[in-house]
């Protein structure tokens, strides 16, 4: 079977399988051919994006239960976060404590990123995360075979009322 680069969008996965070969211009402007098996085993990153809900008793909960978003992807993997934000729901009251939202791997969630304060807004608000502390010196921010979590550091907020949707950007890196 024969494929053609406009027909490449409409191609099933299955279609690109097998003996399948890719035409490449080079440099010097010589054809040659890859196949698909070829260019598949050079892939070592996958880019993936996840939507959390995370409800008012699961907030209260954050320190003592961080939420995982992202599951470990095994032994020979890492997860490396590339950005995300969170859609905070204010509903009666703000939280007492403990009020930035810290997201990362779960030994190093406090050395990540984090929405600082959210959960003492007055009102509904939407806000990213951004990179904090000493993640990538220190070699925190990517190790093997850990999860992506949701947490707060220190304590549990206390009191407070709302709700929120997080978002989170990742590659899955083959180390």
């Amino acid at each position: 079977m024969s494929t053609t680069i406009s027909q490449l969008t409409t191609a099933s996965t299955s279609e690109l399988d097998g003996d399948f070969e890719l035409v490449i211009n080079t440099v010097d402007n010589k054809a040659r051919k890859a196949a698909m098996s070829d260019i598949k085993s050079r892939k070592f990153c996958n880019i993936g994006c996840v939507r959390v809900e995370v409800s008012n008793a699961d907030l209260l909960d954050l320190f003592d239960t961080p939420i995982e978003i992202v599951p470990a992807a095994g032994a020979g993997t890492a997860l490396q976060i590339l950005g995300g934000f969170i859609d905070y729901t204010y509903a009666t009251a703000v939280f007492g404590s403990a009020t930035t939202v810290y997201m990362g791997t779960e030994l190093s969630y406090d050395d990540g990123w984090e929405v600082g304060s959210i959960l003492a807004a007055t009102a509904s608000t939407k806000q990213y995360f951004t990179m904090v502390g000493n993640t990538w010196n220190n070699g925190d921010g990517l190790n093997e075979n850990e999860s992506i979590v949701l947490s707060t550091v220190g304590a549990n907020p206390t009191l407070g009322g709302g709700s929120a949707v997080v978002y989170c950007t990742y590659a899955q890196i083959t180390l």
